[in-house]
C-alpha cells in the first residue's frame, strides 16, 4: 500500500531494500543504489529508520520479492516471432538470464529450477505425463504466464480458469454474391488496432503504471471472459474500448468490457492469462510493463482475489 516517509509519498509497488542481514555491506548497497538510479533513472531514498509514519517499514504489508528464474517454452508449434520477443525484452534489453526450453524437453526437464515459465502463442503437443508435471510443478507455488493463443491452452488443461468467446463468427444474412465472400470474412479480421483499457493500480500485475487506463495493441479475436471473481481482472477493455484503428462493429460489441489479463490459482502456484501479446514486436512499452510484473510480483498476488 501507498505510504509516507513525512517527506516524500511513496506509491504501490515501492521496493524497500534493507542494509541488514546482506551479503553486501550497507556502504556496498550504498553505492549500487547510486549506480542503478544514474543507469535507469530511479528515484532512490534513504532512510535512517523503519518507524515511518502511518505504515512502518517493518510492516508484514511490505512482502519478500523473489529473483525470478525463468524458463520460455520454445520450439515445436510455438510462435518463434512471440519467443523472439521474449528473449528480447528479458535478454537484449534487460539483462535478465532466462532458458529456452524446447517443448520436446518437457519429459525429461528439470523444472524446480524456475520459478517462472512463460508460454506464448502456439501449438502445445504435450503427453498427459507432461501436463502432469507442469500442473504439479505450479500446484507447489510456480508461476506459469500465458500470452494470447496459449491462455486457451491452459484453460484447456484446467490450469486456468478462464472462458472465451469468438469473433467474427457472426451469421451473414443471405442469399449473397459469391465473389464478396472473402471482403466480407476480412471485415472480420482485427488486424492490428489499439484498444482502451481499465487498469487496478493497486493490483501487483499493475505496480508502477500511472494512471488508470492503459493502451492494449490487439490482432486477433479471442474475448476473455470476465471472471467471477472480482478482483481477477486487473485488466480490461473499456465498454467504448476503440482507440484508434478498424474493428467490425459486431467485435466491437463483443470486446467492449471483457478482459485484457486473468489470475487463476492452482494449488500454491498462479496462472497469469494476458489475453494480447504484451511485448508486440518489441515496442509496445506499456504492455511490457504487464508481462514483467508477472515475473517478477506474480507470486505475491493473493489466492483469494483469483479465479
Amino acid at each position: 500500500a501507498p505510504f509516507s516517509d513525512g517527506i516524500h509519498q511513496f506509491d504501490y509497488g515501492t521496493a524497500v531494500i534493507p542494509v541488514q542481514n546482506q551479503d553486501l555491506s550497507p556502504g556496498e548497497i550504498h553505492q549500487l543504489m547510486v549506480t542503478l538510479a544514474e543507469m535507469d533513472g530511479m528515484d532512490v531514498y534513504e532512510q535512517a529508520t523503519g518507524y515511518t509514519p502511518g505504515m512502518q517499514l517493518g510492516s508484514p504489508s511490505l512482502e519478500p520479492l523473489q529473483l525470478p528464474s525463468i524458463a520460455v517454452l520454445s520450439g515445436g508449434s510455438t510462435s518463434s516471432y512471440e519467443v523472439g520477443e521474449v528473449w528480447h525484452l528479458l535478454d537484449y534489453r534487460l539483462g535478465i538470464p532466462m532458458t529456452l526450453l524446447p517443448t520436446e524437453n518437457m519429459s525429461w526437464a528439470d523444472l524446480n529450477r524456475y520459478n517462472v515459465i512463460v508460454m506464448v502463442s502456439g501449438g502445445y503437443s504435450l503427453s498427459s505425463s507432461e501436463v502432469d508435471k507442469l500442473k504439479n510443478w505450479v500446484r507447489e507455488g510456480g508461476v506459469l504466464i500465458g500470452t494470447r493463443t496459449a491462455t486457451r491452452w491452459l484453460s484447456s488443461q484446467g490450469l486456468a480458469g478462464t472462458k472465451f468467446k469468438s469473433g467474427g463468427d457472426s451469421p451473414l444474412k443471405g442469399p449473397l454474391p459469391y465473389d464478396m465472400a472473402s471482403r466480407y470474412r476480412g471485415a472480420q479480421v482485427i488486424g492490428g488496432a489499439i484498444f482502451h483499457a481499465t487498469i487496478d493500480r493497486s493490483h501487483p500485475l499493475a505496480y508502477g503504471l500511472e494512471g488508470n487506463t492503459l493502451s492494449v495493441f490487439r490482432n486477433h479475436t479471442l474475448f476473455m471472459e470476465p471472471a467471477k471473481n472480482p478482483y481477477a481482472n486487473p485488466v480490461r477493455y473499456t465498454s467504448s474500448p476503440l482507440a484508434s484503428g478498424y474493428i467490425s462493429d459486431d467485435n466491437l460489441e463483443k470486446l467492449a468490457g471483457t478482459a485484457a489479463v486473468q489470475v487463476s490459482s492452482h494449488g500454491s502456484g498462479r496462472v497469469i492469462s494476458l489475453v494480447d501479446d504484451p511485448n508486440f514486436r518489441a515496442f509496445w512499452y506499456g504492455t511490457n510493463k504487464l508481462f514483467l510484473n508477472s515475473i517478477f510480483y506474480g507470486h505475491l498476488i493473493s489466492g483469494s482475489t483469483t479465479e
